[in-house]
């Protein structure tokens, strides 16, 4: 497996959150998140990646678990995921992650 190049990686986790931008203030199942992922980005990102992506994104603030307690014993496909208003300026570019500057 070949390792991703960071600009991908920046690229595929400001791409989540603008789709979770485009739909706010609904959430998303990480299964709906992944599909919209795959429609949009690159062929080759792969359900590693977005996992990854997310716990990013999760421990960043960009985004967060709707409704965590009845969540608790679901897989990450089946939670739902929402934009915080951190995550919002972020996508708007309002403020600035250089991790997330490609």
């Amino acid at each position: 497996m070949a390792v991703p190049d960071p600009n991908d990686i920046k690229a595929d986790r400001q791409l989540l959150l603008e789709l979770l931008l485009g739909a706010w203030p609904r959430s998303f199942t990480g299964a709906q998140l992944y599909r919209q992922m795959l429609n949009v980005g690159e062929s080759g990102y792969e359900k590693s990646h977005f996992v990854r992506d997310l716990t990013y994104l999760l421990g960043k603030g960009y985004i967060e678990v709707s409704h965590p307690k009845l969540h608790k014993h679901l897989t990450s496909a089946e939670k739902y995921f929402r934009l915080t208003t951190k995550g919002s300026e972020i996508a708007q570019k309002i403020i600035e992650d250089p991790a997330l500057e490609v």
